[in-house]
């Protein structure tokens, strides 16, 4: 489970720049106030806020370029051809290259003969670059904090990149005396768009091919392997997928300190997640050895799906210090609501391999699907710290949960924790 500013959240939906503080939880008695979701631990993270003093404004960015710590080095044609004879002969079977095959292939000047380390034709370098720029200030009464950034990274394998914009706002403001209520808004949103072939396995798969096998021929003609595919040529006629993925986050939070030591404080969050995706496979000729053809026919798979989060949390805490002794307690309440719906739509024969509509395929190939659900979430929770002249240490959680998810009856379960603690040093 991963908190962000206290509503559940994608930890890949927050720059590490913009963030503050990262705490882990991972045993039961601190995790527990967060119910069945902390079984694998809690992760909270909070992320940057202003502060009272001039405006600082700061910008972070790097251009960089990346490639493949290390690929496999390959035999050339040659040495490839001379070694497989062998081993084939080895093991009782006939050679596969002739002399005359393998004269060809020293001869270099044959593309039907050639060369090739196909990591180097799948593989190479990559240029990334990322932007960050900040701006916090404030005064007593009013402080924020807003980070903005860009992300543009291409991929060390063919096609594939990622481009991130993302935004961030924090604000937090006090009124009445002694700033007794606190307003606070948070937004957050980024747009991501990833770049890939449509079929990553057999891009990766291929780029493991012997050095013998002919990409293109004579004519610059995409060569099929052992007439099958030639992923390369799949992907340089438009066979990729990209996907763009759209995030808001909104979160505002009003807390009110009824007395110097008892406080209340009520949170709403909302958290929207859109993402489309486009697949498609080219119409491709491929050439075949013996002068054959093989036709790949184009097609488009789309699919659009939006999840929505609602949060409604409300909490009462009470801190009080009598002279050895500190207690803190709180009490809560919480509700959740989850939406999703998705479509999907297929279609093959595109008039072309740059126009990826759907309706521009055959409409008698057509499929669709969709789906949707609704989930909820409700709990009561519960916590007593108390420490001892800050040597003894003594903690009590409990959180009692329900969910949509199970029949009227077996909605409801109770987590509760106990703790212990002596700090030794301060003896």
């Amino acid at each position: 489970l991963v908190i962000i500013d206290g509503v559940p959240g994608n930890m890949s939906d927050v720059n590490p720049n913009d963030i503050s503080t990262v705490s882990v939880l991972k045993d039961a008695a601190s995790a527990s106030i967060y119910g069945n979701r902390a079984a694998n631990g809690v992760i909270l993270i909070t992320t940057n806020k202003g502060s009272a003093g001039k405006m600082k404004i700061s910008y972070n960015g790097y251009w960089g370029v990346q490639e493949a710590t290390r690929l496999p080095s390959v035999l050339n044609s040659v040495d490839y051809a001379t070694l497989y004879n062998e081993a084939a002969i080895n093991s009782g079977r006939v050679a596969r290259f002739t002399a005359a095959d393998i004269q060809k292939y020293a001869a270099h000047n044959d593309p039907m003969y050639p060369d090739i380390d196909y990591f180097k034709v799948y593989y190479g370098t990559a240029k990334t670059q990322n932007h960050r720029l900040s701006v916090t200030g404030g005064n007593e009464n009013v402080q924020y904090a807003f980070m903005l950034g860009q992300l543009d990274q291409d991929g060390i394998l063919v096609a594939t990149n990622y481009k991130k914009t993302d935004f961030r706002s924090n604000i937090d403001a006090f009124f009445l005396k002694d700033k007794k209520l606190r307003f606070s808004a948070k937004l957050a949103g980024n747009l991501g768009v990833k770049g890939e072939p449509t079929s990553v396995w057999n891009a990766t798969w291929y780029s493991t091919l012997g050095p013998t096998y002919p990409l293109q021929n004579a004519d610059g003609k995409y060569m099929s392997v052992n007439g099958e595919l030639n992923p390369y040529a799949e992907i340089m006629a438009g066979s990729t997928t990209k996907t763009k993925r759209y995030n808001f986050n909104g979160q505002t939070e009003i807390e009110y300190k009824i007395f110097k030591d008892l406080s209340a404080q009520v949170t709403y969050g909302y958290n929207v997640v859109s993402s489309n995706k486009n697949s498609f496979n080219a119409n491709v000729v491929l050439q075949n050895k013996d002068g054959s053809t093989k036709v790949e026919p184009s097609s488009l798979d789309v699919s659009n799906g939006t999840d929505v989060q609602t949060l409604l949390t409300s909490l009462l805490k009470y801190n009080k210090v009598i002279g050895k002794h500190d207690f803190n307690l709180l009490a809560g309440y919480s509700e959740e609501e989850f939406t999703y719906d998705w479509q999907s739509g297929y279609r093959k024969n595109f008039v072309n391999n740059t126009q990826r509509v759907l309706s521009l395929g055959d409409a008698a190939t057509q499929k669709n699907d969709a789906g949707s659900y609704d989930l909820g979430l409700r709990s009561y929770f519960g916590r007593i710290n108390y420490v001892f002249d800050g040597k003894y240490l003594f903690e009590a959680n409990i959180r009692r949960d329900a969910s949509s998810r199970f029949a009227k009856g077996h909605q409801w379960g109770t987590f509760p924790s106990f703790s212990a603690g002596w700090i030794v040093s301060n003896e």
